[in-house]
């Protein structure tokens, strides 16, 4: 049987999204790598943009139905998929983002 090679960049839009120093929201909801767990999330942080500086990491914007792949040590499998957005949802550089 002949395998087809097939390209993510042909399916996924990856990391496309990010927060860079002209589009800060005020407040963000931030998913650290550690934040998921095979599709679940345990723990957000909210952060203020007032009362802390946001992580340097803090900058893949998450769109409704994105899926997060951690690439910092993926044998802990910190991935999962949002299908119900939050507002101003920001995920670390830390994950993958691919959105269809």
């Amino acid at each position: 049987m002949k395998t087809k090679e097939i390209v993510i960049n042909n399916i996924f839009d990856v990391n496309k999204f990010s927060l860079d120093s002209k589009n800060l929201p005020n407040s963000i909801c931030y998913l650290d790598t550690s934040s998921i767990i095979r599709n679940i999330i345990n723990k957000k942080q909210y952060l203020n943009k007032d009362k802390k500086n946001y992580p340097s990491r803090a900058k893949r914007i998450v769109k409704k139905d994105t899926i997060l792949y951690s690439t910092v040590r993926p044998n802990l499998e910190h991935f999962g998929f949002i299908d119900r957005l939050k507002s101003n949802l920001i995920a670390s550089t830390g994950y993958v983002t691919l959105n269809i």
